[in-house]
């Protein structure tokens, strides 16, 4: 029974959540596209932007990958029951009790509307015409929408060859079609508001020794019969020309995300809507311990040996035997330590949620979904573990020259000369008390960049884990096997940020 300080509070809760628009039932509600969707961390910020009563529906969803399709699949299904009561079944598919078919039998029309708003789709010129079809159909008499996305990163390597129609290069180049199709959705289908978002290597990008970005803002501004006028969403401010390009540059971590992850956005306007969009608000970093620290502990497995708990903490205990009288005594009296709790790994105990921690997870999920860790060699343990204490004594994640000559992969262009090797940061601990490094889809190849600062788990990275650090909340799945939900997250955009875009997007649409 709640007290009666907390049934005042949420009385006023309830009082604040009733708009005058709540009251006459004319709650707006905007359509959008996502195309070169990958796995959906852009719409998903659209469809859990609801603070301001005012939500959007996902109305298409291009991509042209099969697995990320599948993903994008299920996310829609599940938005599918927004207001409603998230079904049981959804929490036994992801937890790996029932099969896909069998979720999808019990809730066809779900399915079934969830699979026609997926558009597994390649973007080229052959279908351009068509997918502007399919797109129209789907928007039916919308009068506002939304286009958000952007075309790959290479696409824009000769983006601004985009305007020569009659260039046989350009007409036969796949990637300058996959930013075409983006430029004729814009002419063909004139959206009101357009989130275009890319990486800032594009502002230093040149092509015939003139700024590839400057001639694609330039094709931007003129798509269309009315054109679109150009902002940084950091400030608000008009593009105007290339000295306002860094203002196009957000960097996550400045908005809430616990990742340093700067891309470039670009918000259009269609220049007959005369409204001036608002701007991101910076929020209280977030550091990587923040975001997983109440996550399950779980030990790495071993490869290419007989895995077994005793055999882990033999492997690990093993860095007793290796010489470190030239590293730093505080080191080494840490590592000490450490192995003494090694053996009671099984009693450990996570711990609180913090306040981003509990906006990602989900009440109804009993045992977190895709928080399998890898397994590592039993030379990377060891490697792992001095990483980790490492960094927990001196703040900052070792360099190879920070590690003992018997820790050193015995790579040619490492061994012997730790401080001029070409990856002389080949391993990354991500720093407990401060925002992860970039998730990249690098990630799916190679752990040793994305080091669990917790020595005692002595791993990589699970898959929820890099999915935390970009903010997808715990019931987001991702389909396909551990190296394709990698690749997933790592090219995703993070939902949390997109859900502050997407917030400006709204009270554009709201004033007009």
């Amino acid at each position: 029974m709640p007290s009666g300080r907390q049934r005042f509070l949420l009385f006023v809760l309830m009082f604040q959540s009733f708009s005058s628009d709540d009251m006459n039932n004319s709650i707006r509600t905007y359509p959008f596209i996502d195309v070169f969707a990958g796995a959906g961390g852009l719409g998903e910020g659209f469809l859990s932007c609801g603070s301001r009563q005012i939500k959007f529906t996902a109305v298409a969803s291009v991509e042209k990958e099969a697995i990320p399709c599948r993903t994008l699949v299920l996310r829609h299904f599940f938005h599918s029951f927004s207001g409603r009561k998230i079904p049981g079944a959804y929490y036994k598919y992801i937890s790996g009790e029932i099969d896909r078919a069998t979720l999808f039998e019990h809730y066809p029309q779900e399915a079934e509307d969830a699979e026609k708003s997926v558009l597994c789709w390649d973007m080229d010129s052959s279908t351009r015409d068509s997918l502007n079809a399919a797109l129209q159909k789907r928007l039916g008499n919308a009068t506002h929408w939304v286009l958000v996305g952007g075309p790959p990163c290479q696409a824009y390597s000769l983006a601004g060859r985009s305007r020569r129609k009659d260039d046989p290069f350009f007409a036969d180049d796949p990637k300058h079609t996959l930013y075409r199709q983006y430029l004729d959705i814009l002419e063909s289908l004139a959206p009101s508001v357009f989130v275009m978002e890319n990486v800032p290597g594009l502002i230093s990008a040149r092509l015939d020794g003139s700024s590839t970005l400057e001639r694609i803002t330039e094709d931007l501004r003129h798509a269309g019969s009315c054109g679109y006028r150009l902002y940084s969403l950091s400030n608000g401010k008009e593009l105007k020309d290339s000295s306002d390009f860094r203002e196009l540059v957000i960097n996550a971590r400045d908005y809430g995300v616990p990742q340093s992850r700067r891309r470039l956005f670009i918000l259009g306007i269609r220049a007959d809507i005369r409204i001036k969009p608002g701007t991101l608000k910076s929020r209280q970093t977030v550091s990587a311990g923040e975001a997983i620290r109440d996550l399950p502990v779980v030990r790495s497995r071993i490869s290419r040996a007989g895995d077994s708990l005793e055999n882990w903490i033999r492997t690990i205990e093993g860095i007793r035997d290796i010489d470190m009288s030239y590293i730093h005594e505080s080191v080494r009296s840490r590592i000490v330590s450490q192995l003494e709790k090694i053996s009671s790994f099984r009693d450990r105990q996570t711990e609180e949620p913090s306040a981003f921690a509990r906006l990602m997870r989900d009440e109804f999920i009993y045992e977190v979904p895709q928080h399998t860790p890898r397994s590592h060699m039993q030379s990377d343990l060891q490697r792992y573990f001095y990483a980790a204490i490492y960094a927990e004594v001196t703040g900052n994640s070792p360099k190879l020259q920070d590690f003992p000559a018997e820790l050193l992969p015995r790579h040619k262009n490492i061994a012997g000369k730790p401080g001029t090797a070409v990856f002389n940061d080949r391993f990354r601990v991500q720093l407990k008390d401060e925002p992860s490094s970039t998730v990249t889809a690098h990630i799916r190849k190679d752990g040793h960049y994305f080091i669990h600062y917790d020595p005692l788990q002595c791993r990589s990275l699970t898959v929820r884990e890099a999915a935390r650090l970009q903010s997808f909340p715990d019931n987001y799945f991702f389909e396909g096997n551990r190296t394709e939900q990698y690749q997933q997250i790592g090219n995703a955009v993070p939902p949390l940020l997109a859900s502050q875009i997407a917030e400006i997007v709204a009270d554009i649409l709201d004033r007009l």
